[in-house]
């Protein structure tokens, strides 16, 4: 199934792609320290503090939840829901200082769970994503 939505439609560059399939790869293996860098490579700000990095892991883990469990599933409805709660947290996310071009990106995952979650669709996400961020790499 291919689903076109022509009103949200961008041009991601190499860079951006690259960036975040190292944050898919660090959410894979739970490496707060390569979520850290993939969040530099993009242009954000990487946080140092410990209260900080494990915030960023909860946001990192939670965006990229359906590709951490290997094994065929179904997206849950309310998938991504701690990365959300870490959205709320405003001072948090204006010290990463996240580029607009990857928030775009994120903001298109939430859509895309939402679409999953109603289809009842049921595959390999991990296997999936990897496939995807090896043909980037």
């Amino acid at each position: 199934m291919i689903v076109y939505d022509f009103g949200c439609v961008r041009e991601v560059d190499r860079e951006l792609r690259r960036g975040f399939a190292a944050l898919a790869a660090a959410a894979r293996v739970d490496d707060v320290a390569a979520m850290a860098a993939a969040i530099a490579s993009v242009g954000g700000r990487a946080p140092t503090r410990p209260r900080d990095l494990a915030d960023l892991r909860r946001l990192v883990r939670g965006f990229f939840g359906p590709l951490v469990t290997p094994g065929a599933r179904t997206i849950a409805a309310d998938e991504g829901f701690e990365a959300r709660g870490v959205l709320h947290d405003k001072r948090f996310l204006i010290g990463l200082r996240l580029p607009a071009r990857l928030l775009f990106l994120f903001r298109l995952r939430f859509g895309l769970y939402a679409v999953l979650a109603r289809l009842g669709a049921s595959v390999d996400w991990a296997a999936l994503e990897g496939a995807w961020a090896q043909e980037v790499g």
